[in-house]
């Protein structure tokens, strides 16, 4: 939906009978357009990768005749936890100069809303 294609694509594999690895020393070079370098490309990207958790995780759960209600409740709960947490860090790290820690705190909260985001839009959808 708005990302995940790894995830799908290693589905995929195994679906077939295929193996998927992670190999920790790989290299693999990225070419980054310089859009994708900014606070507000990562606060975006955060908030939309949450998103397809939440979506990607109630579709399995569907597939499996699991019911997603307790997920999302589990989630809801800790990612309000979480949005406090990592904005009351980001303001900490700003307070002491730590800019760039402040903006990976900033980031991690906004990734929290995007799950809070998901999850009252699928509630709706649940009921």
């Amino acid at each position: 939906l708005f990302g995940g294609g790894d995830s799908e694509m290693i589905r995929r594999l195994r679906a077939v009978g295929l193996e998927a690895w992670f190999v920790p020393g790989a290299k693999v070079l990225h070419q980054m357009p310089a859009q994708r370098l900014t606070l507000g490309y990562s606060l975006r990207h955060a908030f939309d990768s949450a998103r397809s958790r939440v979506v990607d995780q109630i579709r399995l759960r569907k597939e499996a005749d699991r019911t997603a209600a307790g997920f999302l409740f589990t989630r809801a709960i800790a990612n309000v936890f979480k949005v406090i947490g990592f904005l009351l860090l980001a303001l900490l790290c700003l307070i002491v100069f730590r800019t760039g820690s402040a903006k990976r705190a900033l980031i991690r909260s906004w990734r929290s809303c995007g799950y809070l985001y998901q999850i009252l839009r699928s509630s709706v959808g649940l009921t």
